[in-house]
């Protein structure tokens, strides 16, 4: 018997015919034209889709956030800065504060004459006055307007915020007349009383200037038959760094002969500490006492 024809008459494979080939490669190909392979390229590119859509989404958001991001930055930049220039504007920083409005005449600031409160209002009143640089007046367009410091270190200047706080620290002392004034002449109390009213007038303005919107509101009080007004709501700049920026730039303007009026003289002399150090304006006019007083 012969086996080889035995086992090639009894295999089932079919034998290769001319027109098949046994090249793998042949195969690969048949492969990548089935209906199977068909199937695959669609996920591929569903799969390519989803992740360009995510893309697309992430850089949404993304670009979203920066815009909000940037709005916050800018809105918080409005709040901190000034429409004015002042080389203070970086010491400010704005917070939320409440006040009591049955707190009565409580505090260093307030009461009767005692050197307590005197020592409050001149802590204040010495740092009130600064050296400004040459830039700080260009930028304010103050230079050729401006008082130089004889040791050249600047130029004499204040902020508004001091003038505010003379004007009350100067009312008090004029409702205290009797302790501060005592043995004022007429002409002497018709200019403090030109002045208090230069002071009241100047807060007027400044009150409506700032215009607090802060809500208040009232409640009813056992005992009281009108509404009292409860607390309020402030935004204030932070007293602290406004005294640390003043601070750190502060001179003695009434050291006497430093500051020289170069047609008059020397400004203050010893003993003298009012006027120009505490920002009391000039009155030195002519004044119809009957009229004022």
């Amino acid at each position: 018997m012969d086996l080889g024809r035995t086992r090639c008459s009894n295999d089932d494979s079919p034998l290769p015919t001319s027109t098949e080939s046994a090249d793998p490669t042949d195969t690969l190909l048949e492969k990548l034209s089935s209906p199977y392979s068909e199937k695959k390229l669609p996920f591929w590119r569903e799969h390519i889709k989803i992740v360009f859509v995510t893309g697309i989404a992430f850089l949404f958001m993304f670009g979203f956030s920066a815009i909000v991001f940037e709005n916050n930055r800018i809105l918080e930049k409005q709040l901190q800065s000034s429409l004015i220039d002042s080389p203070a504007n970086k010491a400010l920083k704005w917070t939320v504060v409440e006040w009591e409005h049955d707190d009565g005449a409580q505090g260093d600031y307030v009461g009767e004459p005692r050197p307590v409160l005197e020592k409050a209002w001149r802590d204040i009143f010495d740092i009130m006055n600064v050296r400004l640089s040459e830039q700080d007046l260009m930028a304010v367009g103050r230079l050729e307007d401006a008082v130089a410091l004889p040791d050249g270190s600047g130029y004499a200047g204040t902020l508004n915020v001091f003038h505010e706080l003379h004007c009350i620290w100067w009312l008090y002392k004029y409702v205290h007349k009797d302790h501060y004034f005592e043995g004022a002449n007429p002409h002497e109390q018709a200019i403090m009383k030109l002045h208090s009213h230069h002071c009241l007038n100047y807060l007027r303005k400044s009150a409506m200037c700032h215009s607090d919107v802060g809500i208040i509101t009232y409640n009813w009080k056992k005992g009281s038959l009108k509404p009292k007004a409860t607390a309020t709501t402030h935004q204030c700049a932070d007293w602290s760094r406004i005294i640390e920026w003043s601070g750190s730039r502060s001179f003695n303007m009434t050291k006497p002969g430093y500051i020289v009026n170069p047609r008059l003289g020397p400004v203050f002399k010893e003993g003298e500490e009012e006027g120009l150090a505490v920002g009391i304006p000039e009155h030195d006019v002519d004044v119809d006492v009957d009229a004022i007083s």
